[in-house]
């Protein structure tokens, strides 16, 4: 569906919505999805990180807060990363490098690295506890996730889109 997605998508925040609902479609571990995009070239700016869209699979949702150095750490590094929060001793280390969301305890960050969408990235995240979505016990478990959320990533940077959806700010 992302074909007609990208030609269907007359701005850039429509065409957000419609990534962000195909994401938590597709990803059954996935609570929270968004499109966001970093305001200037330079991701080691303190300008701020725009959402352009988001969305939770709870009806309580509470304020979408991503972890801003996940996101400029991965669009600077240009590759994926992928964090879960206080999962064993062996991370108490990296604990504090991200800024954790108190209701998250996993997240991911997948850039969108063709220079005409760069800034924009995929974020997805999830609760190891919540009642009605699968267990993540690791990293691990949620590779299937991160490469399918990396292939999105890879279609809506790719050439053809360039022209349809992407403006720079």
């Amino acid at each position: 569906r992302l074909p007609e997605t990208i030609a269907e998508s007359p701005s850039n925040v429509e065409f957000a919505q419609r990534v962000v609902s195909m994401l938590l479609q597709t990803l059954p571990r996935v609570d929270t999805a968004a499109v966001l995009q970093l305001r200037d070239q330079d991701p080691s700016s303190s300008n701020q990180i725009q959402t352009l869209c988001w969305d939770s699979r709870q009806s309580d949702k509470n304020r979408f807060q991503p972890s801003r150095t996940m996101v400029r750490e991965s669009l600077q590094r240009q590759e994926s990363l992928i964090h879960i929060w206080n999962q064993d001793e062996e991370q108490s280390e990296r604990a504090n490098q991200y800024t954790h969301s108190g209701r998250f305890d996993w997240a991911f960050c997948v850039p969108i690295t063709e220079e005409a969408s760069w800034g924009w990235c995929l974020y997805v995240s999830g609760d190891l506890d919540c009642e009605f979505l699968p267990i993540v016990e690791s990293q691990e478990e949620l590779r299937e996730e991160l490469r399918f959320a990396e292939l999105l990533a890879r279609f809506i940077g790719a050439p053809h889109s360039r022209e349809v959806v992407f403006t720079k700010n």
